[in-house]
């Protein structure tokens, strides 16, 4: 089939968190812009097609990261959420704070010392220790051990809601230019000189580049010439529900990733009472645990997000909660599902892997804080056809399997 007139300059494959931030960094740059990706499912259970990590109405942000390079992507983006939110109009970060806290002997990249010690020199980051102490009388509702380490991270830390972000972007995109289809891209081709992108629904899209930004499903379908060397992990979350009383119980509380002693969690992450579209109020708590485990086909992974069995880790999640907030009253419980996907060298891969087709895959567990900088790394390396950041392309570099 000869290509139609009607060729963009960029085609972004997937409407998640960093796909949406590459839309709009790249429609404001001025490049003809069109993303593609699916609305989010109104019934999970019986959906058919990829699933989105940002489905949820609460992610952790922090300036203080697990690595210098991570620091520096949270500082660009949260920098900027400000003039996203004015401009959009779509309000969607709490900055409420963070604690980081690890148990004795428990290795945390957030209290491992050069991590602090950078955060605090290179970015001004305002990141206390705070003594057991300290700890009761600021944060009454919470019960941690007295030897651990606790630092606390206060504005502009806390959590960010998703899909009130990826709102702004695709809002922000839109009022640039660039276009949006809902549907679930299959195939990616080169023809008659262009790139081609072919849809579930049978619609066809020309470029002059696409961009891949799937996520955990981008070796799903034939989007992808060769396999990326990605590892998609399952992801447990249990929330509870609390009444205005548990509200005021837990009043002041910040957002907390805990390294902790536990033969079944860890890598704990903790979101005080948030209100869900349901209307209620929900404390979330995320971890890895013992029976995480990998999902190597995109039927896999529609399973889990499905109907997996999430609950087989609600005793144990239940009981920290329980652990951490004595007194507090929960009306009722449920868990969640979630994919991480991950990456040989722990950074996303945002690379060129043949001429006019190029990556923007692997959250690692952190990239919604920081997926603005993503899609602007993503977004500089197609409209200007190289790498042209202080970071090192090395560390982003795309790896097959």
């Amino acid at each position: 089939t000869a290509i139609g007139a009607d060729v963009h300059d960029v085609v972004v494959v997937g409407k998640g968190l960093i796909g949406s931030a590459a839309f709009r960094h790249l429609a404001e740059r001025g490049a003809d812009t069109l993303l593609i990706g699916p609305d989010e499912p109104v019934d999970t259970a019986t959906h058919d097609g990829v699933f989105g990590a940002h489905y949820d109405e609460a992610r952790l942000t922090h300036l203080h990261g697990r690595s210098p390079v991570w620091a520096e992507l949270c500082r660009r983006s949260i920098d900027r959420y400000p003039e996203l939110e004015a401009r959009s109009g779509i309000a969607f970060a709490e900055p409420i704070g963070e604690l980081f806290v690890s148990d004795p002997g428990v290795a945390s990249p957030y209290t491992a010392p050069e991590n602090v010690r950078h955060s605090r020199e290179a970015l001004g980051v305002d990141l206390v220790e705070l003594e057991a102490g300290a700890v009761r009388a600021r944060f009454p509702s919470l019960a941690l051990p007295d030897d651990g380490t606790v630092l606390w991270e206060r504005r502009p830390a806390g959590y960010l809601n998703p899909r009130a972000m990826l709102r702004a972007e695709v809002a922000l995109g839109r009022d640039a230019g660039g276009r949006t289809h809902a549907d679930i891209v299959i195939a990616t081709a080169r023809r008659d000189g262009h790139m081609v992108v072919r849809t579930r629904s049978g619609a066809e899209f020309a470029a002059g580049h696409v961009l891949v930004a799937s996520g955990a499903f981008a070796n799903s379908y034939d989007q992808l010439p060769r396999p990326l060397a990605i590892r998609c992990k399952t992801e447990h979350v249990v929330f509870a529900r609390v009444s205005a009383d548990g509200r005021r119980h837990l009043e002041g509380l910040p957002v907390m990733h805990y390294d902790l002693h536990d033969d079944v969690l860890a890598n704990v992450y903790l979101v005080p009472p948030v209100r869900y579209p349901d209307g209620h109020h929900y404390l979330k708590l995320g971890a890895n645990t013992a029976t995480d485990r990998f999902l190597t086909s995109t039927e896999e992974m529609q399973a889990w997000y499905r109907n997996g069995d999430s609950d087989r880790q609600l005793p144990a999640m239940r009981a920290l909660v329980q652990r951490l907030f004595p007194g507090l009253t929960v009306d009722g419980w449920h868990t969640g599902r979630c994919v991480i996907t991950r990456t040989p060298h722990q950074l996303p891969m945002i690379d060129t892997i043949e001429p006019g087709l190029s990556v923007a895959v692997g959250g690692n567990g952190s990239s919604a804080a920081c997926a603005d900088a993503l899609g602007e790394l993503a977004a500089e390396l197609v409209h200007r056809g190289g790498w042209h950041d202080e970071l090192a392309a090395e560390g982003f570099a795309a790896v097959s399997s």
